[in-house]
């Protein structure tokens, strides 16, 4: 099967770019709020973020799940 160079961008461009964040405590300070920052500045028409912590458990997670970003 043959596609064009304009079908396969636009195939491409439906697809949402995953991205994993990564952090160490889900606490309130200066990184975890950036990371808050951050997640509120991305456009969720193009990117699907999560976030995944150990321990799963802080301040910072329900402002998270406020965004409805998963983790």
């Amino acid at each position: 099967m043959f596609f064009s160079r304009t079908h396969v961008n636009c195939t491409l461009m439906t697809e949402k770019i995953k991205i994993v964040f990564f952090i160490n405590t889900l606490g309130f300070g200066g990184t975890e709020r950036q990371l808050l920052e951050t997640l509120r500045g991305l456009d969720k028409e193009r990117f699907a973020p999560y976030v995944l912590s150990i321990p799963a458990d802080g301040r910072l997670r329900e402002a998270i799940e406020r965004e409805r970003i998963p983790g």
